[in-house]
């Protein structure tokens, strides 16, 4: 697949795996719940989705509720836009060491549920990350019949490594130094 090409929907994830990766058809009645599968069990916060949750008025000490779909905190940032550190979280609510402030909590978010047997639904999950999911169709197709087999086995390692990947490739761009020189 050219690094340039990014799978946007069900479809064309499936469409990939059928023609490059199987040569075997995948409906998309197979699809859709294998996406979700694949979001919800194998990649969550590797789905690397997030969203942002924005505190007012924080008091020190107050437990405050996160979001149905939170898995964990990614950053949170005060006011200033500052990233902030004094925090405590459980799967439930956040704490703050200091009130009086405002709040934003990045965090990494559960990937929706994709329900439009059409295959039309975009995959919930960052682009890069998209480009791994037919390499899971392709594990799950062969895991029908073969679950055993060394193939099947193969395929989920292609998967994996293809997840590694794509996260490797974000975090290199989260942390690039640019050096700016000057011409004079």
């Amino acid at each position: 697949m050219p690094s340039y090409q990014y799978l946007t929907t069900v479809a064309d994830a499936a469409n990939y795996a059928s023609t490059q990766l199987i040569k075997k058809t995948i409906p998309l009645t197979d699809a859709v719940p294998w996406t979700n599968d694949c979001m919800q069990t194998e990649l969550l916060d590797d789905a690397c989705l997030f969203n942002n949750l924005v505190i007012n008025n924080a008091q020190y000490n107050i437990g405050y509720a996160l979001p149905a779909d939170f898995i964990r905190v990614y950053k949170v940032y005060d006011s200033n836009g500052d990233d902030f550190s004094d925090y405590e979280c459980d799967s439930a609510n956040i704490w703050f060491d200091y009130g009086a402030s405002v709040y934003t909590v990045r965090y990494y978010q559960i990937p929706p549920i994709v329900s439009n047997m059409s295959g039309t639904d975009n995959l919930p999950c960052h682009p890069l990350i998209a480009n791994a999911v037919p390499y899971y169709y392709a594990y799950r197709f062969s895991s029908v019949d073969y679950p055993t087999d060394k193939d099947t086995s193969q395929r989920y390692g292609e998967f994996k490594m293809k997840v590694a990947f794509a996260l490797d490739r974000m975090q290199k761009r989260m942390n690039r130094n640019i050096q700016v020189s000057s011409f004079r």
